[in-house]
Formats: C-alpha cells, sequence, structure tokens
C-alpha cells in the first residue's frame, strides 16, 4: 500500500510558531498526501490558512480552544469520511526526521500483515529541551522496563504506551478501542488512549527507527544554581491539568496498577517541588489543589478555575 493513498496526518494547533509549522509541513510533503489542521487558536487566531504546496491541507478552525482531545477526533472522523486507514497524529511542536513516516508506515504494513491486532506504532521521540532520546517504555513493577531506541535489535518493539504526536493510529481500532477522551482536555490524553487500547487487546509498537523531534514542557533546566537534577517547568494551568488527570487516572478500570504504583509516588514529588521549591510556588500550589479538589468531584473538561496572579 502506498503511503500517500493510506495515511493522512492529523495536527493539532494552538497559537503556532509559523516558521516550525512550515518546517513540519515540509517534513511532510514528501511521504503524505493529505493534511488536516485542526486550529484550536479560536477567534484571536494568527491567521486563517495554513498550507504547503505539496499538500491537501485542509483546516478545521474552532471558535475556542476544544482542548487536543476533542481536536484530535475531528482531525480522526474526518480521515475516515475521506477513505484513509490510518492517521498520523502531530502536534505544532514536533518535525519529523525525513524518513519517519515511510518507517513507521513499513512497519504498520509488516505488523498488520502478520495479524497483529494493531492500535497504533509510533516513533522514537528525541526531545528536544533534555536533547536525549526519550526510551520506550514496558509496565512493571518494581520498576519500568525502559528500552533505549539505539539499544533495541528488532525492528519493533513491544510497548505499553506511545506518545500521541507521531502516533501511526489505525483507524478501523477506533470501532473497539475509542476516540480519544475529550473529557481530560489535554494532558495524559495519549496515557489514556493506550490503556483502553491495550486493555481491549490491542497491542502499540515502536518503532526505532523512525524519528521525531519533540518539544515536551514550557522549559527544561536545573533544580538549583548548581543541582545535577533537571525538572520540566510547566506553567500553573498545566499542573491544574496534570495533576488532576492523573488523578482521575487513577480510578479507571483500565489503567495498570503498575503504572498507577510508579506515577502516584512521582505525582506526590512533583506536586510537593512545585508548590514549595519552584516558582511560581503560590500560583502552583493554588492550580494543583484546584486539580485534586475538581479530580475529587469528577468534573473534568476545561479548567473553570482563573488562574491566579
Amino acid at each position: 500500500m502506498q503511503t500517500r493513498d493510506t495515511v493522512a496526518a492529523v495536527i493539532v494547533l494552538h497559537h503556532p510558531d509559523l516558521q516550525r509549522l512550515s518546517q513540519l509541513l515540509a517534513r511532510l510533503a514528501g511521504s503524505l498526501r493529505y493534511v488536516i489542521l485542526v486550529d484550536n487558536s479560536g477567534e484571536t487566531g494568527q491567521c486563517n490558512e495554513y498550507s504547503h504546496p505539496q499538500l491537501e491541507c485542509s483546516l478545521i478552525r474552532n471558535k475556542e480552544n476544544l482542548g487536543i482531545a476533542a481536536a484530535l477526533n475531528l482531525g480522526l472522523n474526518k480521515c475516515l469520511a475521506q477513505g484513509y486507514v490510518a492517521a498520523l497524529l502531530l502536534d505544532q511542536d514536533s518535525v519529523p526526521a525525513e524518513e519517519m513516516v515511510p518507517r513507521l508506515h513499513r512497519a504498520w504494513c509488516d505488523a498488520r500483515g502478520a495479524g497483529v491486532a494493531l492500535a497504533a506504532v509510533g516513533p522514537a521521540i528525541f526531545d528536544e529541551l533534555g536533547q536525549r532520546f526519550e526510551p520506550f517504555i514496558r509496565f512493571g513493577l518494581p520498576f519500568n522496563r525502559r528500552l533505549r531506541p539505539d539499544g533495541v535489535q528488532s525492528a519493533t518493539v513491544a510497548v505499553d504506551f506511545l506518545v500521541t504526536s507521531g502516533c501511526l493510529v489505525s483507524l478501523d481500532a477506533l470501532s473497539t478501542v475509542g476516540f480519544m477522551d475529550p473529557s481530560l482536555f489535554i494532558d495524559s490524553v495519549d496515557f489514556e488512549w493506550c490503556f483502553r487500547a491495550k486493555a481491549r487487546g490491542f497491542e502499540l509498537l515502536g518503532v526505532p527507527v523512525a524519528h521525531l523531534q519533540h518539544r515536551r514542557g514550557e522549559t527544561y533546566r536545573p533544580f538549583g544554581a548548581r543541582s545535577a537534577l533537571f525538572v520540566r517547568y510547566h506553567q500553573p494551568i498545566r499542573q491544574y491539568y496534570i495533576v488532576r488527570n492523573r488523578l482521575s487516572l487513577y480510578g479507571r478500570k483500565e489503567t495498570p496498577l503498575a503504572w498507577i504504583a510508579q506515577d502516584l509516588p512521582r505525582m506526590i514529588i512533583k506536586c510537593l517541588l512545585f508548590s514549595l521549591a519552584i516558582p511560581p510556588r503560590r500560583r502552583n500550589a493554588i492550580m494543583i489543589w484546584n486539580g485534586i479538589r475538581d479530580a475529587w468531584r469528577r468534573r473534568l473538561g476545561p479548567c473553570q478555575v482563573t488562574n491566579p496572579k
């Protein structure tokens, strides 16, 4: 199967850096024909059109920020309506290597040809802020198994989680797995969908030779002037979503116990760090508390709390 005829890309935008977006589209132009851009910028968006001369670009412009999950679902539904069998999910902060798309597609075709019940394949993620490749993850106790992409000898590796950006999703799996959960709005959307896919008998595969450069977090710097500990910083509003959505996932039946056992202590430590030691401490603490409260009340969707000054 030709990649251009079977795969469409879905890119979620929110006040994008137009130069970086142009770079992303240029990288896709050599492998794909059709790209769906879902713009969550709202009425204050920078411009009404995003395009590339070698791509057929379809723009879905939302009047307000619907969140990443709802935006992805709009794009996925459009892919299905256009007759595509797989969707490449991307965000505006990602830049794929030139061979990423064909390598993902080849792994996708090989797995499907071998009869694998496949939900998605995903690339090795190069963390732009940390300047290193992130490992593929298999959950376990007492520790997860972290597989470095350069240490994997096979063409693909079975994993328990894939980052949304760069993920090539089998669209026929959506009829069983379902779409992304819009109630999460942003953050942990990829965790929840992957947990659901695995719980329903589908496989997730990492492709070590497919590379994606990705920016996660606003900044990434040492904790303290002379510390060897690096911390990924997020704005207070993101702290709210991280805490609220993680707590929500802990109570869902599809969530693996091994992940909860390791993620909960990490989240507690991060909450303490951002509330007591990492500025803006007061704003972080307020939004973290609001996240805990809303998770307890099962209040999901977009944050209804005013971001404190």
